[in-house]
């Protein structure tokens, strides 16, 4: 079966669906004619397929015999209606019994615990926007708005913000979001800190979420150590078990980018309309998101199986600094730490996979070289 085929296989299946989801927006209540019906189903189908197949709105509106402006403004108002509709069931907020489950979700897929999300941004291309000048110009040499989002251990997004100037780093684009005030002033509805697992039970670690080098270091965002002063196994190992953890979203861009290919080269629209395809793409990849979903199982790597034995994690000094960036520090310490004691947060295969030497394992027994 061609690519054609399946495209119009996948329209068809999902596109009637969401329509009726979203009818109350594109019918009145009054109006009952079956041919009105149709022709918003039209519109559902045709904006789907626009974002399913990645080529212009010229193409569609020569598709569905449409005139281009009008395509133009049916996409924008079926993408708000999706974003309008479907967030708050398939992006709700979250709760703290929703950030634990994220939680021990991560931990156990991923293996890195009280991690409630990883966070990236990603360069959505457009077509230079008229009069913007070097505002949307990014280091990869095009134009480009950015979707900033945190993901969860199913490839799902839970928070996005979108619309950031593509020549702006990471770090000062999530500086300007909502959830990195929410996260600031304590109002995310994070857990209260508490110990890891098989740990010695005396040192309270926060939730956090997990992102790259871009992002600051705080006590609600684990970075990895410098990669130009790593030297311990610890800081190693650490930077190889936040990875894993953190790739996650990097997976759901690549899932989202593949299950709807606009986002394979430039989108020819104005920025406000770019801002509401990337909302409504996003909800759609949650809604279509499930366990026996092809697209995602086509990247999810099947998580390794491992038996980790109750234990005591030996007891760290605690700092009595009372600097948010003091207590990052001694957070990541504690947790590189935490990793590689036997019996706590240590699994056999991360030396191996994190390229450190110090340890092997030999038959049953842990065997340290010199």
């Amino acid at each position: 079966m061609n690519f054609c085929c399946c495209l119009s296989l996948f329209v068809r299946k999902h596109s009637v669906p969401i329509w009726y989801r979203l009818r109350n927006d594109f019918v009145p209540t009054e109006v009952t004619s079956p041919m009105q019906q149709f022709i918003n189903k039209k519109h559902v189908t045709n904006s789907y397929r626009y974002l399913a197949h990645g080529g212009t709105q010229k193409v569609v509106a020569s598709a569905f015999r449409l005139g281009f402006s009008t395509v133009g403004k049916i996409i924008g108002e079926v993408c708000e209606a999706i974003w309008t509709n479907m967030r708050l069931e398939f992006m709700p907020e979250m709760t703290p019994a929703k950030w634990k489950a994220a939680a021990s979700k991560f931990e156990e897929k991923w293996h890195f615990p009280h991690c409630v999300g990883s966070i990236d941004g990603k360069h959505i291309q457009v077509v230079a926007p008229p009069a913007s000048g070097s505002l949307y110009h990014n280091y990869k040499g095009h134009f480009s708005i950015v979707l900033m989002a945190v993901v969860g251990p199913d490839y799902r997004f839970i928070m996005i913000d979108v619309g950031a100037y593509g020549s702006e780093n990471d770090s000062a684009i999530f500086q300007r979001t909502e959830f990195f005030r929410m996260l600031e002033n304590g109002e995310l509805g994070l857990p209260p800190a508490e110990p890891v697992r098989n740990s010695d039970g005396t040192v309270p670690i926060p939730y956090y979420l997990v992102g790259d080098e871009a992002f600051a270091l705080k006590p609600y965002m684990m970075r990895p150590y410098s990669r130009l002063t790593v030297t311990s196994d610890a800081a190693k190992v650490f930077n190889y078990r936040l990875c894993r953890a953190r790739r996650i979203v990097e997976n759901a861009f690549g899932i989202l980018a593949n299950r709807w290919r606009i986002f394979h080269g430039k989108i020819y629209a104005s920025p406000e309309k770019v801002d509401k395809i990337v909302q409504a793409t996003c909800v759609l990849h949650n809604y279509l998101t499930t366990p026996d979903d092809q697209v995602t199982r086509q990247v999810v790597e099947t998580p390794t199986e491992i038996d980790i034995r109750p234990g005591i994690l030996r007891r760290l000094r605690r700092s009595n600094a009372n600097r948010s960036q003091q207590r990052a520090l001694d957070m990541r310490n504690y947790l590189a730490q935490y990793f590689m004691t036997e019996n706590a947060g240590e699994v056999p295969w991360q030396y191996a996979s994190a390229y450190v030497q110090s340890k092997y394992r030999l038959g049953h027994d842990w065997v340290t070289t010199t």
